[in-house]
């Protein structure tokens, strides 16, 4: 992988794979310098990490509000997975981007601000309605 992400042709081919239908051509450079960057070392610590650590049985003990933002196009993570985070974390709901792949961040950041904005709102009102019902002050 460092081979391919060292050069700008491939390593952009190959990074253009965690985007959806439309990627900005300064975000997949970004993505593939950052990636590039990183040692040998690094990489397959990552790697390893996502393929060999199991969090899900700590999903449960997540006490906020939680959006599992997903982008329908999204290559890299399957879509069991997120569908699996938004299940078992208490509070949890998945939003689904249409056109969007694995960089989110990058191709939806629009969207992703105003979905936050009003699931603070929500959260904040279900903090107070559990405080009223505990009969606890706020």
């Amino acid at each position: 992988m460092p081979l391919i992400l060292s050069s700008k042709w491939l390593g952009r081919i190959f990074i253009r794979t965690l985007f959806g239908k439309v990627a900005q051509e300064e975000h997949v450079e970004v993505t593939r310098t950052i990636l590039a960057a990183n040692s040998k070392k690094d990489r397959v610590s990552l790697v390893d990490f996502q393929v060999r650590e199991d969090h899900y049985p700590a999903l449960g003990q997540i006490k906020v509000p939680t959006i599992v933002v997903c982008g329908e196009q999204d290559r890299t993570c399957p879509r069991w997975h997120s569908e699996r985070l938004g299940t078992e974390i208490p509070d949890a709901r998945n939003v689904w981007l249409p056109d969007v792949g694995h960089a989110v961040v990058y191709e939806a950041p629009r969207s992703l601000t105003g979905r936050w904005d009003h699931w603070s709102v929500d959260a904040q009102a279900k903090k107070i309605q559990l405080a009223v019902i505990k009969g606890k002050e706020i």
